[in-house]
């Protein structure tokens, strides 16, 4: 499946989550930080999507791995949900 197709065109944008990351980074983001995706930017070969992400007025770029959509009603919960299944069993 090609991810970044799908979630470029299915994706919901911006869309509320949380942030969960794998490994602490440098950066302003804790764990479980509420953000907005606000752009699908492109595939790495190593961390798989790359979202723009937003927290408060900060922008950052993280995995769409590290990310979580909060209401299981929402549409994009099952995208990102299916996407993570699959980065984290490849």
């Amino acid at each position: 499946m090609d991810w970044i197709k799908q979630m470029r065109e299915n994706l919901v944008l911006p869309a509320e989550a949380k942030y969960q990351p794998y490994e602490e980074h440098s950066n302003s983001l804790s764990y479980g930080d509420l953000i907005r995706i606000t752009e699908i930017l492109e595939e790495d070969e190593h961390y798989g999507i790359l979202c723009e992400i937003r927290k408060g007025r900060r922008k950052f770029v993280v995995p769409m791995a590290e990310l979580e959509i909060n209401d299981m009603k929402h549409p994009n919960y099952k995208l990102v949900e299916e996407y993570n299944t699959y980065f984290s069993n490849r």
